[in-house]
Formats: C-alpha cells, sequence, structure tokens
C-alpha cells in the first residue's frame, strides 16, 4: 500500500495517525492510540527488564521492573545525524534507559 501524504490535508493526517493509533492498540503492540514511539520503548525495556507496566498515565515511571526498581523510559525519533539530550520532569525512578529510533530517509 502506498499513500502520498503530501496530498492529504492536515485534517486527513490528523485522522490517519488517530487510525493508526487506535489499529496499534487492537492489535496490542501499543496500550494507548497516543505516541507508538513511546510505546514501542516501554515494550523494549518490559522485554529486556522484565516486569509489569504500570497503568496507562502513570507518573514518574513507566514500568516496576522483575527486581522491584522503577523504570523511566524516554524514546525518541530523530533524524539521523541528531543528538539530543533527554529531560525528565521528575527523578524518582531508579533506571533510565533511553531507546532512540532513528530515521533512515
Amino acid at each position: 500500500m502506498s499513500v502520498d501524504l503530501r496530498e492529504l490535508t492536515l485534517t486527513e493526517l490528523f485522522e490517519l495517525q488517530a487510525n493508526i493509533g487506535g489499529e496499534f492498540q487492537r492489535r496490542g503492540v501499543s496500550r494507548t492510540a497516543g505516541s507508538i514511539q513511546g510505546e514501542v520503548g516501554e515494550s523494549l525495556a518490559l522485554a529486556v527488564y522484565g516486569g509489569m507496566l504500570p497503568p496507562p498515565g502513570a507518573r514518574a515511571y513507566d514500568l516496576n521492573d522483575a527486581q522491584g526498581r522503577l523504570v523511566q523510559v524516554k524514546t525518541r525519533t530523530l533524524p539521523a545525524g541528531v543528538t539530543r539530550v533527554f529531560q525528565f520532569d521528575s527523578l524518582d525512578f531508579d533506571v533510565g534507559p533511553f531507546p532512540t529510533i532513528v530515521e533512515t530517509s
């Protein structure tokens, strides 16, 4: 399937994004219809650290790992060659992995 996103209006792009987020949620890839990058980062952290994800919307941490530590995951999608520093609103966690998704085009 190929869609030329440049041809879509802003309203159509927002609708498409919402539909894609809903489909990720329906398939179990994402727990919410929000940021898929953040959800993927949390799923990767769960696979690495084990434990349990808190209910969506929990503050200060994204995962309670198998050792009982609070894990705050910060995931970014960046263009190739760009680096940025992550900012935390709170430091009430024990581990802070930083998955980065690098765009290749």
